[in-house]
C-alpha cells in the first residue's frame, strides 16, 4: 500500500537499539513511544544522514512501491493502457533528492528494514516548531535549493506532465479546503507512505502508520492524508482513518485510458489512552 498527494515532491509543505521504550528524535523533541516489542519485531527508526545507504534503498523503495500506482502513472504522463513505462532519469532523481530533502529539512521521517519501508510525517503548520524551522538558516537554505532543483528537473518535462501536476495541485488544494478547511493548519500531515514490493504484506506499512499516529496522538493532533486510489481505503480504515473527503484526477484528460481515478482525503482523529 502507498500514498502520495504530489508525486515524487521535495519542495516545502505548502501548507505548511532495541530497550524498553522507542526513542525518535526529531528536531529538539525527544518522542517517547511505549514499547510494542509484543505486537511489532521490528524496530522503527528515524532516517537520518548518518546511515547514507538507507536514503539510497528508500529512494529505491518509493520508485518501485508507486510503479503499478494509476496515480503515479497519471502524473507521469502515460495514458494507463499497457504494462507501466520506463521510470525517466528526472523522476529516479526526484525520488533521491525528495528523500535528501526531507531529512535536510527535519520533517519526520522513519523507516524500517534499513529503508524498504517509510512514513513522511509533515508537522502541523502551526506548530510553533514548525514555524521556527522554516525561520532558520538551515530550512531557507534547503528550500531554496530544492525549489532550484525542481525548477531545473521541471524543464525537461513534457508540456502533458506539466499540464497534469497543474491539474493534481488544483484537484489537491480544492479538496483539502473543501474537505478540512482551516483545520488543516491544526494538523499534521502523511506526506507518503511506501513499501517495497517484496515486503509488503509484512505489516511494516501498518507499523509506521501507527508510530506516526502515536505522534500525532502525544500532540493532541488529527492527521490526514490522499490515499493514491479507493483500493488503500479498507487498510487505513484498519489503522483509525476514516474518509472525509475525495479528489479526482484524470476525469478530462483525454490521453489517459483508464478513467477518473478517485483519491480519498482520509482523517485519523487523535486518540486519549485511558
Amino acid at each position: 500500500m502507498s500514498i502520495h498527494t504530489s508525486t515524487f515532491s521535495f519542495l516545502s509543505p505548502s501548507q505548511f537499539e532495541h530497550s524498553s521504550w522507542e526513542i525518535i528524535t526529531h528536531s529538539s523533541h525527544n518522542y517517547q513511544l511505549p514499547n510494542r516489542r509484543s505486537t511489532f519485531s521490528r524496530a522503527v527508526k528515524r532516517l537520518t544522514f548518518h546511515s547514507p545507504g538507507k536514503i539510497g534503498t528508500a529512494a529505491q523503495t518509493i520508485r518501485r512501491a508507486f510503479k503499478y500506482d494509476l496515480y503515479t502513472r497519471y502524473i507521469a504522463g502515460e495514458d494507463g493502457i499497457g504494462r507501466p513505462g520506463k521510470m525517466s532519469l528526472c523522476r529516479k532523481i526526484r525520488c533521491f533528492l525528495g528523500c535528501w530533502t526531507w531529512i535536510a529539512r527535519k520533517d519526520i521521517v522513519l523507516e524500517l528494514d534499513d529503508g524498504r519501508a517509510l512514513v513522511v510525517l509533515w508537522r502541523a503548520p502551526e506548530d510553533p516548531k514548525n514555524a521556527s524551522r522554516r525561520r532558520s538558516l538551515r530550512s531557507v537554505i534547503v528550500d531554496n535549493v530544492s525549489r532550484v532543483a525542481s525548477s531545473f528537473l521541471d524543464s525537461f518535462e513534457p508540456d502533458m506532465i506539466k499540464k497534469r501536476k497543474r491539474e493534481l495541485k488544483s484537484a489537491h488544494d480544492k479538496a483539502v479546503r473543501s474537505a478540512l478547511g482551516d483545520k488543516v493548519d491544526e494538523m499534521m500531515y502523511i506526506h507518503l507512505l511506501a513499501t517495497a514490493p517484496l515486503c509488503q504484506g509484512q505489516g511494516l506499512g501498518g507499523q509506521l502508520l501507527d508510530c506516526a499516529g502515536e505522534l500525532a496522538d502525544i500532540q493532541g493532533r488529527a492527521i490526514w492524508l490522499i490515499s493514491s486510489g479507493l483500493q488503500n481505503v479498507p487498510f487505513y480504515n484498519a489503522h483509525g482513518f476514516e474518509t472525509v473527503g475525495e479528489m479526482v484526477i484524470g476525469n478530462t484528460d483525454r490521453k489517459w485510458g483508464r478513467g477518473p481515478i478517485y483519491c480519498p482525503l482520509m482523517v485519523r482523529e487523535p486518540t486519549v489512552s485511558p
